[in-house]
C-alpha cells in the first residue's frame, strides 16, 4: 500500500506541476450563431473581428424566377482575411502566418465564402460544396503584434426550401494563436499536454496497482 501512495502523490505533482509560459492555441465552439450579426469578438477583447452575413437574391418572373444566397465575411477592426488564388474557403493544412504576399489578404471589402442558386445549382460552390467543410484564414492586430487563425465552415445536413441544396453552412469552430507573429494550419488545434498525458498514464497504472493488491488480498 505504501507504494501505491507513493504513485499517487507523484501523479498529482506531475498534474499540478507549473507549466512552461509559451504560445497556446485558443479554440472555440461557436456553433451557428455569428451570422448577420455586430461580428465575431476573436479574442473578447470587446471589438469583432470578422462579421458573416447572407445576402439573398431572387428573381420576380414567376414561375421562372431564380433563387441565390451566398454566404460573405467581411474583416472588421483592422482585421484580415486570407485569400488564395481568389478563393476565401481554404483546405485543412494551409499555412496562416507571416510571410504571405499583402495580395493574398483582404483588410477592406466583403468576400464571398461559398453560395448557391437554383434552379440547375443545387449544391454551395467551390471548396465547400465539395468537401462539405473549409476555412476562412484571418489576422488580427493588437498592441503586442499579429495574431492568426481560422474559421472552420461546415455543411449541416438540413433541408432548406423545395428544390434546393440539402445542406446549410454554419460556424463549426474557430481558432488563433495567442503568441503573435505566430504561423498556424488551417484545421490545428493543441497538442495534447505531456502532462495531461503523464497524469492519466500515472492514474491508470495506479487504478491496476490497486486491482491487484485487492486481489491479492482476496486470494489470501
Amino acid at each position: 500500500m505504501k507504494s501505491i501512495f507513493v504513485f499517487l502523490l507523484v501523479s498529482i505533482l506531475l498534474a499540478f506541476a507549473p507549466r512552461p509560459a509559451g504560445a497556446q492555441i485558443i479554440v472555440a465552439d461557436e456553433g451557428d450563431g455569428f451570422f448577420d450579426h455586430g461580428g465575431i469578438d476573436l479574442n473578447r477583447d470587446g471589438n469583432a473581428n470578422l462579421r458573416f452575413t447572407w445576402h439573398y437574391l431572387t428573381t420576380m418572373d414567376y414561375p421562372a424566377s431564380t433563387y441565390s444566397a451566398s454566404l460573405v465575411v467581411a474583416p472588421l477592426a483592422g482585421s484580415r482575411i486570407l485569400r488564395l488564388e481568389s478563393a476565401t474557403a481554404i483546405g485543412a493544412g494551409i499555412y496562416i502566418g507571416p510571410g504571405l504576399s499583402d495580395t493574398d489578404w483582404e483588410a477592406r471589402s466583403m468576400r464571398t465564402i461559398t453560395s448557391f442558386h437554383t434552379p440547375g445549382g443545387e449544391t454551395w460552390s467551390g471548396l465547400i460544396g465539395g468537401r462539405g467543410y473549409g476555412f476562412v484564414g484571418f489576422s488580427f492586430e493588437t498592441a503586442s503584434g499579429t495574431h492568426y487563425g481560422w474559421v472552420r465552415i461546415q455543411l449541416e445536413e438540413t433541408l432548406f426550401g423545395l428544390g434546393s441544396s440539402p445542406s446549410w453552412p454554419r460556424i463549426d469552430s474557430w481558432a488563433y494563436q495567442s503568441q503573435p507573429d505566430l504561423a498556424i494550419a488551417a484545421g490545428q488545434i493543441p497538442e495534447p499536454s505531456r502532462i495531461a498525458a503523464l497524469a492519466g498514464l500515472a492514474a491508470l497504472v495506479f487504478v491496476v496497482m490497486r486491482r491487484r493488491t485487492q486481489f491479492g488480498l482476496n486470494c489470501e
